[in-house]
């Protein structure tokens, strides 16, 4: 979907419901190619009050989610 991209370990400040899962033992990551407004012109902000989404990058991060996932929980 994202052809050249690369991937990068990244960490974020700020909370995750993760955290919850990995202390059951589940394995757990966030990931996900979103674009938000300020990014796209060079600003920051995710998660304040005038926190922007391209509407483009919802659609992208839903299909690049059902690629990611589908293949694991059918392969049982």
């Amino acid at each position: 979907m994202f052809p050249g991209a690369i991937t990068l370990p990244a960490m974020l400040t700020g909370a995750t419901d993760n955290s919850q899962l990995r202390a059951k033992g589940v394995q757990a990551y966030g990931f996900g190619p979103i674009v938000d407004e300020k990014e796209a012109s060079g600003g920051g902000g995710a998660h304040g009050d005038d926190e922007r989404l391209r509407e483009s990058s919802l659609y992208k991060e839903v299909e690049f989610l059902w690629r990611s996932v589908l293949p694991l929980v059918t392969s049982k």
